[in-house]
């Protein structure tokens, strides 16, 4: 069956599979899950959170560089961005009048802020201008503040395409061109995203970088095929276009199992559909085991797949801690536990493998997530 596409211009840790089910190298996979799991603990300073460093009114000494920039690596900051704004709601005087942006006391402690970034394996970056305005006659286009704009085009599989992308649209007040083209740009990627109904990506998977098929006028792609779906779902909503009802009848008339919930766009459906029953009812049906069987008012989740490793993260909705005895979707794996928080890891043991689900009790603090 043909797929369509949306183009866009722009926990728990199941790992050490048993041989039989390896489809990797073993001692590769072994190398990539302990890399996973190094990470983990000690993410490298690439993956590390960074901040705006706000110098209100350029107030600062070398004593409050040191002092800020020490404590921002002892909380495991990778980055600081120097940013000279003024303390507009000054109450009492608070802050301070330091010297004049980009003045020679100012690049001083600028210097100074550098120095102590390389000592302190902090990367340091400045916004070149002070307070919000980031305009002035020495900005070029391709260094100006710049937004980001999307375009959307709908083809089918499977096919090949080849053909122009259509450019954004863009404010009227965006500086262009004698030809109606904005005077810098440059495009950042192109996205296929299936064309779901709801309009929901149901798997980051499902997302296919176009990059490398795009010479930045014409991208070149071969359209793949439809997905093979164990179960599509209509969600209860009381409109579908016209083009969406003819493709699920496509794939019905095909064999596809669809389950319809709004009772009004079921009847409008031809083909042998099922109806009046909710998800889980319908995976019971058609003998479908849930990925993930928790009670979905306390417990929500995500599933990933990097290699052989299943990720599940998993958070707790409620507003207390709670125990709950969770399935998944999944036999013959060691299976390990990540607090995000505390970075700690366990080995989980005490599992229960039937048929293909492991059920595992789960202990979960107030608001907590487990990896």
């Amino acid at each position: 069956m043909s797929k369509k596409y949306l183009l866009i211009v722009c926990t728990l840790i199941f790992g050490c599979s048993a041989p039989f089910e390896q489809k990797v190298n073993p001692k590769q996979q072994i190398k990539i899950f302990q890399k996973l799991s190094d990470d983990f603990i000690d993410p490298p300073m690439s993956s590390r959170p960074g901040a705006f460093w706000a110098w209100l009114n350029g107030d600062v000494t070398k004593e409050s560089i040191t002092n800020d920039l020490e404590e921002m690596k002892d909380k495991g900051m990778a980055r600081a961005e120097i940013w000279d704004v003024e303390a507009r709601n000054n109450t009492d005087g608070v802050f301070g009048i330091g010297p004049k942006f980009l003045g020679d006391g100012s690049v001083e402690l600028i210097k100074h802020a550098l120095s102590e970034g390389k000592r302190l394996e902090i990367r340091i970056g400045m916004i070149a201008s002070s307070g919000g305005n980031a305009g002035g006659s020495w900005v070029t286009p391709d260094w100006a503040a710049k937004a980001l704009y999307s375009s959307e085009l709908k083809i089918s599989g499977s096919k090949s395409f080849s053909g122009p992308l259509p450019f954004p649209e863009l404010p009227n007040n965006c500086p262009k061109e004698e030809n109606g083209m904005p005077i810098f740009f440059k495009e950042i990627a192109v996205l296929a995203i299936p064309d779901h109904p709801e309009k929901k990506i149901k798997d980051l998977t499902e997302v296919v970088i176009l990059n490398q098929h795009f010479d930045g006028k014409i991208p070149k792609w071969e359209v793949p095929d439809g997905m093979n779906y164990n179960l599509l779902v209509l969600p209860n909503i009381k409109y579908i276009p016209d083009d969406v009802v003819k493709k699920v009848e496509t794939m019905i008339a095909a064999g596809a199992n669809v389950l319809i919930q709004n009772p009004e766009v079921a009847r409008s459906i031809n083909g042998d559909i099922l109806q009046n029953m909710t998800v889980d009812d319908a995976l019971t049906k058609l003998s479908i085991a849930k990925d993930f069987t928790p009670d979905e008012h306390k417990l929500d989740f995500i599933h990933r797949k990097i290699g052989d490793v299943d990720m599940y993260f998993v958070t707790n909705k409620t507003d207390h801690p709670i125990r709950e005895t969770c399935e998944f979707r999944m036999t013959n794996k060691c299976v390990e536990f990540w607090d995000p928080v505390t970075a700690q890891q366990f080995n989980i043991a005490n599992t229960k493998s039937t048929n293909d689900k492991t059920a595992i009790n789960l202990r979960l603090p107030l608001t907590d997530h487990a990896l």
